[in-house]
């Protein structure tokens, strides 16, 4: 999962480009993030825990492959702003069917993976449910 700081408007569909503009004047923070599907659900689950909900919102702007696209999360604190930067290269997940063993890993970009290998020490890891 990635974390991107810069925000363009090409490729975005008309209907999410018109509520991303709608969402920009509410909210004064965003963050963009592309990953798989997964590790947007881990994402989820670590923003439940850690972000009033009340201060978010976001859109999921589609598939940009295979169980991979991307997303813009719209926060009200730069608070929460800072933290989700923060969080996203350390969400990891773990694929408990994979072969040959379970595998804990997150992408690095699409069909990208990064293994994890305990160096991460702040790493979340969420199984897959």
């Amino acid at each position: 999962m990635e974390v991107q700081y810069k925000t363009e408007n090409e490729g975005l569909e008309t209907e999410d480009l018109a509520e991303r503009k709608k969402l920009l004047k509410k909210y004064l923070h965003s963050v963009i993030v592309e990953g798989e599907h997964s590790e947007f659900d881990n994402l989820e689950k670590w923003i439940k825990l850690n972000i009033d909900r009340n201060g978010l919102e976001n859109i999921y702007y589609g598939k940009t492959g295979y169980n991979y696209g991307f997303a813009e999360y719209f926060l009200s604190e730069k608070e929460y702003q800072v933290k989700l930067k923060a969080i996203i290269p350390y969400i990891f997940t773990t694929y408990p069917n994979a072969c040959p063993s379970s595998l804990i890993c997150k992408s690095d970009g699409y069909n990208v993976t990064i293994e994890y290998d305990g160096f991460y020490k702040n790493a979340i890891l969420f199984p897959i449910e």
